[in-house]
């Protein structure tokens, strides 16, 4: 994995995805080797280098659509430092696009789309006699033919997977970039996959809809391995999609935590939903050592809401963090800027509402309409998506809007940056969260002031 443009706070998780398929390959019995230039800063010619002394058959790497280009030029770069050396792509971008990837990029040999463990596994089998067609989830050149095998389609059994090889990791520098934390060190999780929900806005390329769930047996034992056999881990982030989906699976998790005695901290920085949570649930969550939860709300106006197919509405997100705040939870709410149906108005409802409720966070994106998500593809079958994949970067600039929302780009910064200005710098905003959450709450709004100042001056 190349170096990419990403905030401090995004480089403190290890990538649980490339994690997952190295345990799955040295399961099979392969030698494998993990190089992370994001979490080093390691620059192409070091990544190089540092090939050259493995001498690998295959070099993987794994691209979302924002960090594309990265990845192209990196395996650009392994194609001309080692020519016998055969180059693959995995990820939600090419999981999107897997054919369009193949053919527009030379560098890349093989594509794998979609969940890619049981694929990486029969690649690795396949691939010295050269047979590809009878693996399922691949693209592949035959001459100059682009080939892509028939889907594989999505994992059932969850529970069947090996936990992610951390141990090839550089843990440390891990451990040093974790600045969203209340106690080191901290390790990331992920308990089930797919979302049954469908906004419009959403990439599904990899996961899907069909909502899969490793069991709570499965998820305590590898807790245990974080926090009592193996790293003594102290904090656990949970990063699925829809952690409560299941509310009794939730509820057995936590009941599980609590009855071992673990001393643990628990945060969801992915967000849940607020039409799946309780006052029970919120209960266990408190007593397992839960004390950071976010969640989705996308908008604070219904009409916006109802255009996006969120399947919530505003008195369920009022009644979650009312009671997620009983709890005495950091709460957060992530919002996204110029969602269909969106304007400056309901803009300012979104703004008036994280007011109204009194959260300690208000994170705001502007929408990206990303390959895999229905509101790409309802661009691309009107001419209208682009293909200037540095256009998907994790910025706010105006002129990297994407689709037309409704609002300009311009329009959309101004009240990007009015919205921030009129939450964060509210006079009584520093105390009330030192008050509420003590030195977590002092990190926090050093962390968030940093990221803030960083995005002005235009830099990581």
């Amino acid at each position: 994995m190349p170096k990419t443009i990403e905030r401090r706070s995004e480089l403190q998780y290890l990538p649980l995805g490339v994690g997952y398929l190295a345990s799955v390959l040295i399961k099979a019995g392969h030698e494998v080797e993990v190089i992370d230039g994001r979490v080093n800063g390691y620059s192409d010619e070091e990544i190089i280098s540092r090939l050259g002394k493995s001498n690998p058959e295959v070099v993987c790497s794994t691209a979302r659509t924002f960090d594309l280009s990265e990845n192209i030029r990196l395996l650009s770069a392994v194609k001309g430092a080692y020519p016998g050396v055969k180059t693959l792509l995995g990820g939600s971008h090419i999981s999107a696009l897997p054919e369009w990837t193949l053919k527009k990029h030379d560098s890349i040999d093989y594509g794998i789309y979609g969940e890619g463990e049981e694929t990486m596994a029969e690649f690795a089998s396949a691939l010295p006699a050269g047979d590809l067609a009878n693996v399922k989830g691949v693209v592949f050149r035959r001459g100059s033919e682009v080939v892509k095998t028939p889907d594989r389609g999505f994992i059932k059994d969850l529970d069947g997977l090996p936990f992610p090889a951390r141990h090839l990791f550089e843990l440390e520098k891990y451990h040093a970039k974790a600045v969203e934390v209340k106690r080191k060190p901290m390790a990331s999780i992920i308990t089930s996959r797919g979302c049954p929900n469908q906004c419009v806005f959403c990439c599904k390329s990899t996961f899907g809809s069909l909502y899969r769930k490793r069991t709570a047996e499965n998820v305590l034992a590898e807790i245990e391995e974080l926090v009592e056999t193996k790293y003594r881990y102290r904090e656990i982030h949970i990063v699925d999609d829809t952690f409560t989906l299941d509310m009794e699976r939730a509820e057995e998790i936590f009941d599980g935590i609590i009855g071992r005695g673990w001393d643990v901290n628990i945060a969801f920085p992915n967000g849940i939903r607020a039409d799946r949570v309780s006052r029970r649930l919120f209960d266990k969550m408190r007593k397992a050592g839960v004390y950071c939860v976010f969640f989705g709300v996308e908008s604070g106006d219904d009409k916006v809401l109802e255009k996006i197919q969120k399947g919530e509405n505003i008195a369920q997100i009022r009644e979650a963090v009312r009671l997620a705040k009983e709890q005495g939870f950091y709460v957060g709410l992530f919002f996204v800027m110029g969602l269909p149906g969106s304007s400056i108005e309901s803009e300012e409802k979104s703004l008036n509402l994280a007011l109204e409720l009194d959260v300690d966070q208000l994170s705001l994106g502007v929408i990206t309409p990303y390959p895999g998500s229905r509101l790409y593809d309802l661009l691309r079958k009107q001419g209208m998506a682009s293909e200037d994949w540095d256009a998907y970067r994790h910025d706010f600039l105006a002129k990297k809007l994407l689709y037309d929302c409704g609002m300009t780009g311009e329009e959309i910064t101004t009240e990007w940056n009015s919205m921030i200005r009129r939450f964060y710098l509210r006079p009584s905003y520093p105390f009330k969260l030192i008050k509420r959450h003590g030195l977590f709450g002092a990190k926090k709004m050093y962390v968030m002031g940093r990221s803030l100042i960083a995005r002005k001056l235009g830099i990581t």
